[in-house]
């Protein structure tokens, strides 16, 4: 006879639920924080389906944090190598739009000028928008040698994680 004896069932009750309760060793439980905005049902059932526990109140017992800024992140508490989180401590290049933005324009003009690109190599202005810092002159006066009446563009103040507009006539550009 060839029983599989994790599925012997007793009374109702399979034999490797109760082996869990009895279980001096129990399987963890990996909590997760997910804060407000920032995509969080999505996230929540990315981690929720590999998982993971979701906590809704703000403690620093968690095995992921995922949240809308730097800010909400107590790297004094944070535990390297137990804990992940969504973001580089001291690293805005790769966390801001405008900063991973500039990284990837240094990092193709580098590669032009210092090294011969392969043919495989995807130009940035292919897979990101044409992007324009209007704070910064040269950019400012590029961006208006290109806008053509007509043009639709999309304009996000920096730092304020809302507020996008679009600019599509010169009397918006007179705003800017």
């Amino acid at each position: 006879m060839n029983e599989d004896k994790s599925n012997v069932v007793i009374n109702n009750i399979k034999k490797s639920d109760v082996q869990k309760e009895n279980s001096l060793y129990p399987e963890p439980v990996f909590k997760c924080y997910i804060g407000p905005g920032n995509n969080a049902d999505l996230i929540e059932n990315i981690l929720t389906s590999i998982g993971y526990e979701r906590q809704y109140e703000k403690t620093d017992d968690f095995k992921i944090k995922w949240v809308q800024t730097i800010q909400s992140i107590n790297w004094n508490l944070f535990k390297d190598g137990e804990q992940m989180v969504n973001h580089i401590q001291g690293e805005d290049y790769f966390t801001t739009k405008i900063q991973l933005c500039q990284s990837l324009q240094t990092y193709e003009k580098i590669s032009i000028n210092m090294f011969k690109r392969p043919s495989h190599f995807l130009p940035l202005n292919q897979f990101v928008p044409e992007t324009f810092k209007l704070d910064e002159k040269y950019d400012r006066d590029t961006f208006f040698n290109t806008h053509k009446p007509g043009d639709v563009w999309i304009c996000k103040p920096n730092g304020l994680n809302q507020g996008l507009f679009d600019l599509n006539s010169n009397k918006q550009n007179n705003i800017l």
